[in-house]
């Protein structure tokens, strides 16, 4: 008895079926809103879906593997669409490996600039401990010339 695992995803763009298997309109959905947050939350859904019954990563082949299915709407595609697909596809994964490069750059940025404020800090501690060391130096000698001097004062 097979479970059926559909069900209807919906978003802005219309409702989407996730049956086990990606249609066309799903496949072109995810590959022109890739880069947006509901084409992302679409591919997590139809990615959590697929991992939850198995069908997109089964731990064992229960059947042989089919043959491609020439009724399938991705051969009725033409050379040119598909290859437009797949150039927007990478023109997402460029742009999300730009992004990469400079977020690596940012956060190189940002701990260098870390380390020169633990330097700072641990220069400030010792700065706050010789004036404070000083202090009671100063205390310590207003208190002795006090003592000193004051009681010809009186």
């Amino acid at each position: 008895m097979k479970k059926d695992i559909s069900f209807i995803i919906k978003y802005e763009k219309g409702e989407l079926d996730v049956d086990g298997t990606i249609s066309l309109e799903e496949m072109k959905f995810m590959a022109d809103n890739m880069s947006t947050k509901e084409g992302i939350e679409f591919g997590q859904d139809f990615m959590h879906t697929m991992k939850q019954y198995g069908s997109l990563f089964p731990k064992k082949a229960k059947k042989p593997i089919k043959k491609p299915d020439p009724t399938n709407e991705l051969f009725k595609l033409t050379k040119a669409e598909l290859v437009d697909m797949v150039q927007n596809i990478m023109g997402v994964v460029n742009t999300l490996r730009e992004e990469l490069q400079l977020a690596q750059a940012e956060i190189k940025i940002l701990r260098q600039e870390l380390a020169q404020t633990k330097e700072e800090l641990k220069l400030a501690h010792v700065e706050i401990n010789r004036l404070t060391t000083e202090n009671q130096w100063l205390r310590t000698e207003v208190k002795r010339l006090k003592d000193k001097y004051e009681p010809d004062f009186h």
